[in-house]
């Protein structure tokens, strides 16, 4: 399953190329090794964290990966409790402030 890259591996495949040098994980983090940016709503950081969580991933884990605060994985995996799904689904594609998601 790749990752990240998806713009690298087209154009080489456009150029023909049948080998390309990468990184393999042993581990389904389910998060980008390029951590360092993050295109991310908060609704689908939310999606994402609640699904390694599920998968029995510790938030210590996931934050220490993510290099962020423990706190802030709670707190995106609780980003949706108290908000009703139609509001839900109006931000699931706007970046908007975690002050948002609060107010609501």
């Amino acid at each position: 399953m790749l990752l990240d890259g998806h713009f690298r591996l087209e154009a080489l495949k456009e150029r023909g190329a049948v080998k390309a040098l990468c990184l393999t994980s042993t581990d389904d983090e389910g998060f980008t090794y390029n951590r360092q940016i993050n295109r991310l709503t908060p609704i689908q950081e939310h999606k994402m964290i609640i699904s390694a969580l599920k998968k029995g991933i510790e938030a210590s884990r996931i934050a220490a990966v993510l290099g962020i605060n423990v706190d802030r994985v709670h707190e995106r995996e609780n980003l949706l409790k108290g908000i009703a799904p139609e509001v839900a689904e109006m931000l699931k594609v706007r970046m908007v402030s975690q002050d948002v998601f609060r107010a609501l």
